[in-house]
């Protein structure tokens, strides 16, 4: 766009246009600048399986490889980011006018060229006991090799036990590649070792039972997990005005102030840190070099199966999970320290780090879950036109910390660090009630079929209809705090209980919709204490949607037809509602002022041909 140039704006990215925000104005320049530069990621898998088939065992094993590169450049803040306010002209633009520059940032990075390997080898034997039992006996080893950057090692690590020779505190940044340390973000996790075991058992002629276990790993990376941890390797200015606003940061004539970039000079055990009751200017991600574990599940399930009729079938079954070391989000620099010892002065002293903002561990191996579901599954094989399925689950799924389940409302991250079990409770994701309905029927009209009429199969012959619903409860949510005042630097504080939040169910809808629970019963916990709220407090709005499907096939040739089809999608225009407003003390907390934010809103009427050939 050239706006730096302009206006004669010199220090910054030419290519990138200038955020400036002015006081009693928005939206004069730029919203925010941004450039995403990435190759193709390479992932290269080599796989091979074989299959001995000896007596009644069949035998299979194998092995994969895949190795993954990826070269990442992501750049925002380029241009840089000014604010202009009214201190010292009495008007925000007559600030900028004169290039009076309140507080100003530039934030620019390294490219970076993360590698790594994943290998995994299987066994199984299915081995057929009898025509009417199956055993099947496996395991599998998976081994995802640790990450590094390829360019120049540059990634970060960090150390909480050495001193650091700035604050004399504990916590040092170490970086990959230098002063003996590995080039790989962390250690190996070498005890991936995941059996499997499973049966069927046909008990009678229409009698089916079946069942199994198995330990499931995670995947060590996911688009949930940075790849590279590259503090250090970036480009960060940060210019303010020494008194608000009355002496500029610097003239924007004079352009962005130089800005040093880093050098292996600055790569020390002193990197990022202050003294001691200094304000932290530097925030710290990194791996755990030393304890990073792969998270895993422990599945298991049985089931009954009875044939009702030839086409017509029932099943009953129970699926459990236990999830460990699951991948979670946690601040180790929290300020948590006896409510005795709390009161007015510099928290950021009392912090374990404080020579650092925050510092917290990239998707640390310290979350739990326990899932179970009953399920009730009823199917009718397509015979006479009609086939049908219904399933309902009936559900309760429990965890400790939900970070990385974007769609939660339940809780991002732990309040008391230090006594994570506090966190426990029901998972956003958990949905006690859910009932599916799929249906295809077919009119019985045709050549061919109970009913030929004909000429008039033209007109009546090869019409269908369809209809997909889903019928559940609603998720959990959780109420915060919108002020913090545990003075323990925690993103989130929970209110104390002094009520029954429940309301009456049988309320108007416009009612509920104003207010979903009670907001008398949350209420500010005393300063310096954590609330005894849990991590959620209720459910919110279930769902319904119905889509429905009407098609019409005209027979053109042999092999040939064409289909018109009608589909409705939310048929009977159900609103669905989204969550409450849990931020207690904001103006709408407790009222539900927007629609769920996935599925279809208002019904949808399309039409369409599809021809076959």
């Amino acid at each position: 766009l050239g706006i730096a140039q302009q206006v004669g704006l010199t220090g910054t990215d030419p290519e990138f246009p200038p955020t400036i925000n002015v006081t009693g104005y928005t939206g004069l320049v730029g919203s925010g600048n941004h450039l995403r530069y990435q190759t193709p990621i390479r992932n290269n898998e080599y796989v091979d399986n074989v299959t001995l088939i000896r007596g009644s065992h069949a035998i299979k094993f194998g092995g994969s490889f895949r190795y993954s590169s990826n070269l990442d450049l992501n750049r925002s803040g380029a241009g840089g980011r000014f604010t202009f306010n009214n201190m010292a002209t009495g008007n925000g633009l007559a600030s900028l006018l004169l290039g009076w520059v309140t507080s100003a940032t530039l934030t620019d990075v390294f490219p970076t060229q993360s590698r790594g390997n994943t290998a995994g080898a299987f066994v199984q034997d299915d081995w057929k006991v009898t025509p009417r039992f199956t055993l099947n006996i496996g395991l599998r080893y998976d081994i995802d090799q640790p990450r590094w950057e390829q360019i120049d090692n540059r990634q970060n690590s960090f150390d909480t036990h050495a001193i650091n020779p700035v604050s004399g505190t504990p916590g040092i940044v170490l970086f990959s590649g230098r002063d003996g340390v590995s080039k790989y973000a962390h250690n190996w996790d070498l005890n991936n070792f995941g059996p499997r075991f499973g049966f069927a058992w046909r008990a009678r002629e229409r009698w089916v039972l079946r069942g199994g276990a198995a330990v499931v790993y995670e995947p060590e990376y996911d688009s949930a997990t940075p790849l590279v941890a590259g503090l250090g390797f970036s480009l960060q200015g940060n210019f303010v005005s020494p008194d608000g606003g009355l002496t500029p940061a610097f003239l924007l004539r004079n352009g962005m102030p130089a800005i040093k970039p880093p050098t292996e000079a600055d790569l020390t055990p002193a990197f990022g840190a202050v003294p001691l009751g200094a304000s932290p200017t530097t925030s710290v991600e990194f791996f755990d070099r030393n304890n990073r574990r792969t998270g895993y599940l422990e599945t298991f399930n049985f089931d009954i199966q009875r044939e009702l009729s030839k086409n017509v079938l029932v099943e009953i079954g129970y699926l459990g999970t236990l999830g460990h070391k699951l991948a979670g989000s946690n601040n180790l620099s929290l300020d948590q320290v006896p409510t005795n010892l709390l009161g007015p002065g510099n928290a950021q002293v009392r912090r374990p780090f404080p020579q650092f903002s925050d510092v917290g561990i990239i998707a640390p191996a310290i979350g739990n879950s326990n899932y179970d579901g009953l399920n009730l599954h009823l199917e009718k094989r397509f015979s006479a036109g009609l086939h049908f399925q219904a399933n309902y689950t009936f559900s309760r799924f429990i965890d400790d910390m939900e970070s990385r389940v974007p769609a939660s409302n339940a809780g991002s991250s732990f309040v008391n660090n230090y006594d994570r079990k506090q966190n426990r409770g029901l998972s956003g994701n958990d949905v006690k009630h859910r009932l599916i309905w799929s249906s295809v029927y077919e009119l019985p009209v045709g050549k061919g079929k109970p009913a030929d009429l004909g000429f008039w199969n033209h007109f009546i012959a090869g019409w269908s209809t369809g209809v997909i619903a889903e019928i559940r409860s609603g998720s959990p949510y959780g109420v915060t705090e919108q002020t913090n005042t545990t003075g323990s630097f925690s993103p989130n504080e929970r209110p104390n209980v002094v009520g029954d939040p429940v309301l009456p169910s049988d309320r108007p809808l416009s009612d509920k919709l104003n207010e979903w629970f009670n907001v008398a019963a949350f209420a500010q916990p005393p300063q310096y204490v954590f609330g005894n709220a849990g991590r959620t407090a209720g459910y919110g709005p279930g769902a319904v949607n119905i889509d429905v499907s009407v098609l019409k096939d005209f027979a053109v040739r042999e092999n040939q037809r064409l289909q018109f089809r009608a589909e409705m999608l939310n048929a009977p225009n159900h609103p669905n509602f989204g969550l409450p407003n849990t931020a207690r003390g904001a103006p709408n907390f407790g009222r539900i002022t927007s629609l769920a934010p996935t599925g279809t809103q208002s019904r949808v009427v399309q039409l369409g041909l599809h021809y076959q050939f």
